[in-house]
């Protein structure tokens, strides 16, 4: 079992603007399996499925680095609000290319 904890961030800072962003202390959990099937736990049933972006992050990471795809157990568990700007999406993505190919 691997664990990847990610936290929420505040983006388009000041004159920074896309450039410069700061971690704040929510976070979104992570942990993955490697499973006979995809499955995936903690989010709305509409996004349990192969198109989650945390799983279409990681499958896309894989090919990247050619190696090829192969079903996980993901559970997600978030204190990251959605739709507030911050970052809960990235949450996803940084977790999905974070997890090894292995």
């Amino acid at each position: 079992m691997i664990k990847i904890t990610v936290p929420a961030t505040s983006a388009n800072l000041g004159i920074g603007y896309d450039t410069l962003g700061m971690a704040v202390s929510l976070y979104s959990h992570f942990t993955f399996e490697r499973a006979d099937k995809l499955t995936i736990t903690g989010c709305p049933e509409e996004f349990q499925n192969e198109n989650n972006l945390v799983y279409v992050s990681f499958v896309d990471a894989l090919a990247a680095w050619g190696e090829p795809a192969f079903p996980v157990a993901i559970d997600i568990q978030t204190d990251v609000p959605v739709a507030r700007g911050l970052g809960s999406s990235s949450t996803c993505v940084v977790a999905g290319i974070m997890l090894p190919p292995r």
